[in-house]
């Protein structure tokens, strides 16, 4: 934030690989992407911080002040927003993604970009600088990922990844001024990281050849690209377990009063034969009218089963291994593996939960006749 008014200059930005093919229309062309372009640490001396973090500068200027001393080395290190174990700046969006609550807002159009860093990284820079690792530093040094991402990007990204998609509704800047931390979401800076742990991409022959790093990155690629690890993380630092339930029992004993209880009591699914079949059927009937192909790509049905659907309508009640295909679906979405499920009479024997939980083993050169191996499904059930 001690850069949040620092005058920004603005180019246009690369096109990638898709955009460069296609051909741009002569009447309407494609208006230019600009973005901010990338400041460094030598750019030290022009940042100019927003009114709140006003005194944090001074306060590095005086740290900076140091180095006119004898044997004592002064740094500053300039972290981008932080991001991982436990979250702090992003712990409402990850909390309300947890939660299933729509409540995410894009501030604005959303397509400034934010600098980010996961904790761990700067942790690692710090533990450098004190053991004095680098043998040559600058005083100032710039802590950030090798990502370039947008607000859009890590609050949609984040719904995405932990809850039920959506898109997320934009708002204006007027509408979000009572917002914590919207003076972090509104930033627009790109910066490079200090040249002692920047890594930039290159050709692996190139890569062979270059001396081994001394800094090793927990989250080079940043946030979008990490997003099971940070999702992860945040989960485990707050001590958020998936309650994962079964209630099985003869018809008319009560379980499906009891298992929708237990459901509402932890805020978790409540999964039913009858809900899942419902659900997938009627993705079905809208599959046969995209040419035979699944509805944008979601579920992972065998060419067989697509088949049968085209010779007959779907049968009243489905074969087991229909049935425990849709659970497994179901089960692996976000809010299932992250909050948990409730199951409601489901799976009915050995032969279902076996289908259910259990995954075969690849192995190479397998026979037919060999005993096929067969381990835990941890996409569904998970063991910490």
């Amino acid at each position: 934030m001690v850069w949040a008014n620092t005058r920004k200059d603005y180019e246009e930005k690369p096109k990638g690989e898709d955009e460069e093919e296609e051909e741009e229309d002569e009447e309407n062309p494609k208006p230019k992407v600009m973005w901010p372009k990338v400041l460094t640490d030598n750019d030290f001396h022009r940042r100019t911080p927003s009114a709140k973090f006003d005194a944090w500068k001074t306060l590095e200027t005086l740290c900076l002040s140091l180095n006119s001393k004898n044997n004592l080395s002064a740094y500053v290190v300039c972290a981008g927003i932080l991001y991982g174990s436990g979250e702090h700046v992003l712990h409402d969006m990850f909390k309300a993604a947890w939660l299933s609550q729509q409540s995410h807002r894009i501030i604005g159009p959303g397509n400034n970009y934010i600098p980010m860093v996961h904790v761990r990284d700067v942790a690692r820079l710090v533990k450098h600088l004190a053991e004095d690792t680098f043998p040559e530093c600058p005083e100032y040094l710039m802590c950030v990922d090798h990502s370039s991402t947008t607000q859009a990007e890590v609050v949609q990204g984040i719904v995405n990844h932990v809850c039920d998609p959506y898109a997320v509704q934009h708002i204006a800047p007027a509408e979000a001024i009572t917002a914590e931390d919207v003076d972090v979401l509104t930033l627009d800076l790109r910066f490079q990281p200090s040249e002692c742990i920047y890594q930039p991409e290159m050709d692996a022959e190139i890569a062979e050849d270059m001396p081994t790093p001394l800094f090793t990155w927990w989250s080079k690629n940043g946030l979008l690209a990490n997003m099971d690890v940070v999702a992860s993380e945040f989960c485990r630092w707050r001590n958020l377990r998936p309650i994962r339930t079964l209630l099985c029992g003869p018809p008319a004993s009560g379980k499906s009063f009891l298992s929708g209880k237990v459901a509402e009591c932890f805020n978790v699914p409540h999964i039913t034969v009858k809900a899942v079949v419902e659900e997938y059927m009627a993705d079905f009937h809208m599959w046969q009218d995209v040419e035979g192909e699944l509805k944008g790509g979601q579920y992972e049905i065998t060419k067989e089963f697509k088949e049968s659907l085209e010779e007959a309508p779907p049968p009243a009640r489905l074969d087991s291994k229909w049935l425990s295909a849709f659970f497994q679906h179901k089960l692996s979405s976000n809010v299932c593996k992250y909050r948990g499920f409730v199951l409601d009479g489901y799976p009915r024997t050995y032969a279902d939960a076996e289908a259910l939980f259990m995954q075969k083993i690849p192995t190479e050169g397998e026979d037919e006749e060999d005993e096929v191996q067969k381990e835990l499904n941890t996409a569904i059930c998970r063991i910490r």
